[in-house]
């Protein structure tokens, strides 16, 4: 029987797609005055976590990271909290570009969410 062979570019890929279409989403919805739909939020959410957990699984394959199997659906469901523990724990020891990318597709989200509500009730529509 053949391995399956992990390539880390796939869940790289639709991480940065869902982190970069997410935000960009948010930004316009935030800058027009109007708030992001529920069921998009829902969808996202549900992308999200899929991607982290798809993106976390395959990395911990290739770096031969043993953790317990559930350890998948835990990143699944609570997949803030525990991708940024996985990060510190696999790689606080190296710093390096791809790992600055990583943090950077995490915090993205957040920071462009945070800008925009700055923005917006700082300079409120006349």
């Amino acid at each position: 029987m053949t391995q399956l062979k992990l390539d880390s570019r796939l869940p790289w890929a639709a991480l940065a797609f869902l982190v970069v279409s997410a935000s960009a989403e948010t930004a316009l919805f935030a800058l027009r005055g109007m708030v992001v739909p529920r069921e998009t939020q829902a969808l996202w959410t549900l992308l999200f976590s899929l991607a982290w957990s798809w993106w976390i699984y395959v990395d911990r394959r290739l770096r031969r990271i043993g953790y317990p199997f559930e350890f998948d659906a835990l990143v699944f469901f609570a997949w803030p909290f525990v991708a940024p523990y996985y990060l510190v724990r696999s790689r606080a020891t190296r710093p390096r570009l791809a790992t600055a990318f990583v943090w950077l597709l995490y915090a993205l989200p957040f920071v462009v969410s945070a800008t925009c509500y700055v923005l917006v009730t700082l300079w409120p529509e006349p």
